[in-house]
């Protein structure tokens, strides 16, 4: 095999070790600093990614009165951002896998800031739709590259626990929100400039693109992910970054970092693609010649030329795997989020409820709901004076959730390599199923508490241990498109989730909840099928 020193010297003119694949490049620079630097990164940028999506379930009950927001028409709110990320996913997935993890990850999310502080000045239904419909567009490229990025910096061994990582910071995001909410929203605050109006409930959405803010400006100081830069035989470069996070992580001059050479693994990833006959017949100076051609190509060549890869992934050694990925995770996030993005609507009609009717014996959720249904109809046909009621207790209750979700994360943690990505799905979604049914029967606001928190976070960490298996069963070239396709699906499923989801309540109680439960049952019943669980390196 073809390999370089670090100075670019050929193999054949300096009798050295044999060169070392990124797997072992990796385990030389260690874990330190340089790792800790990197997930002070991923707290805001998770948190980018969770406000993005869920912002709107917390606006809705007190933007009620200020837009008059039908029931059907918060579905609706809940489900543009997915829209948005639905068209963006293939376009996010090539330009990441073409152009690189760091610049991609930095201009995403500094547009998402901009997108979001600018649908806090949105005056009127249908321009908030359109600011979330682009944030969604924006955002979904930083979740997506956000796994590979962080997945590359660390070794076979640390990389799993690295998912729940992530985990764990969207755990604490969504804990963060309705803290946030709590302290902005009984405050009442408007602002007013001739016929422009900013309500306190604006304000908090202003304050939610602080995160993307500060993460896009700290992945600039970030560097490219070494294993993109060896996929693409930028072996200089990423030689360059293995010394860097050695030095950092141990504290010694980059000279003492014990790897010497690199393997080439462009040829290596371009194998599926039909091309593999390549390397024996093109020498590498016309290899490198080409790469240099490749960077002053037109980006359309270049995104026309990438998608052409895609046709891998309807290759028989991965489109079983793939259509797989892409049922579970619609079937996933159908569930969750339809949940997820109604429970803080669901607990301020349960608060509501029970602070101006009272609870009975007979005061099950179903009860409730109906009442919150028919509150919001009166409110948005003007039948009678519109009134949003702040309840400490809608916020506690969200603030719990959160917490359950963080003890949720440390849990799967610790088991995650005893039990494998696989089995933890199977188990999780299995309960989630069984949550979900159990709402039905919830007859206290407590109740609802405990199987919500469950269904919400139990899912949550299903849906990451998902992204776990993907990001070992495909190649580093096709990773960060597969991923992107995967949520695409995923998202379709949360759209529609929560577009038909106030159709269910306006039918009844039953239909909502057995859908959320069903649905989840699925899931479980499709990861018996997934590939079996392997401890080698399957970066390739």
């Amino acid at each position: 095999m073809t390999s370089v020193t670090s100075n670019g010297q050929d193999k054949a003119s300096s009798p050295r070790a044999k060169p070392s694949d990124y797997e072992e490049a990796i385990t030389a620079a260690g874990f330190g600093r340089f790792n800790i630097y990197l997930y002070l990164f991923a707290i805001p940028a998770c948190f980018s990614t969770v406000y993005e999506t869920s912002t709107m379930s917390y606006i809705l009950p007190a933007a009620e009165c200020d837009f008059q927001i039908t029931l059907n028409q918060k579905g609706l709110l809940n489900a543009v951002t997915y829209a948005g990320m639905i068209t963006s996913a293939i376009l996010w997935g090539v330009m990441a896998d073409s152009k690189g993890r760091q610049k991609v990850l930095a201009i995403g999310l500094l547009a998402d800031g901009v997108c979001t502080l600018a649908a806090s000045f949105s005056q009127d239904t249908i321009t908030l739709m359109i600011f979330k419909f682009f944030g969604g567009f924006i955002i979904n490229g930083p979740f997506a590259i956000l796994m590979s990025f962080l997945s590359e910096f660390h070794n076979n061994k640390m990389r799993s626990r690295v998912m729940m990582f992530v985990g764990l910071c969207f755990a604490f995001a969504t804990l963060s929100l309705p803290g946030l909410a709590w302290s902005i929203f009984p405050q009442n605050w408007t602002f007013h400039m001739g016929s422009w109006v900013m309500y306190s409930w604006q304000i908090f959405l202003a304050i939610a693109s602080v995160p993307s803010w500060i993460a896009g400006i700290a992945i600039l100081f970030l560097p490219e992910s070494p294993k993109f830069l060896m996929s693409k035989g930028r072996n200089e470069e990423a030689m360059d970054v293995f010394k860097k996070i050695y030095a950092i992580n141990h504290g010694n001059s980059s000279k003492s970092y014990p790897i010497q050479e690199l393997v080439h693994e462009d040829m290596e990833e371009v194998k599926p693609v039909d091309i593999s006959t390549i390397e024996g017949k093109i020498s590498r100076p016309h290899i490198e010649r080409t790469q240099s051609q490749i960077v002053v190509k037109s980006f359309w060549a270049s995104f026309i030329d990438d998608l052409k890869k895609m046709k891998v992934l309807f290759h028989k050694e991965y489109l079983g795997k793939s259509i797989h990925a892409y049922t579970l995770q619609f079937c996933i996030l159908m569930g969750l989020n339809t949940v997820r993005l109604w429970l803080p609507q669901l607990f301020y009609i349960i608060s509501d409820y029970e602070d101006n009717v009272g609870t009975t014996r007979t005061s099950n959720l179903c009860t409730m709901i109906a009442h919150g249904v028919k509150k919001n109809e009166n409110n948005t046909q003007g039948t009678g004076e519109c009134e949003v009621h702040f309840s400490p207790q809608a916020y506690q209750n969200n603030v719990i959730v959160a917490l359950v979700g963080i003890l949720a994360y440390l849990i799967a943690g610790c088991l995650i390599n005893a039990l494998g990505n696989k089995r933890l799905m199977i188990i999780g979604l299995t309960l989630c199923g069984t949550m979900g049914l159990g709402l039905y029967w919830s007859t206290t606001s407590t109740m609802t508490l405990i199987l919500s928190s469950l269904y919400v976070n139990i899912g949550s960490i299903s849906t990451t241990s998902l992204l776990g298996v993907i990001v070992n069963f495909f190649p580093t070239n096709l990773r960060t498109i597969v991923i992107a396709v995967v949520m695409m699906f995923g998202r379709c499923g949360a759209l529609i989730g929560n577009v038909i989801f106030p159709y269910l309540l306006a039918l009844g109680c039953v239909e909502s909840f057995v859908y959320v439960g069903v649905i989840m049952l699925c899931g479980a019943f499709l990861c018996f099928f997934l590939p079996g669980e392997t401890h080698k390196n399957n970066l390739k």
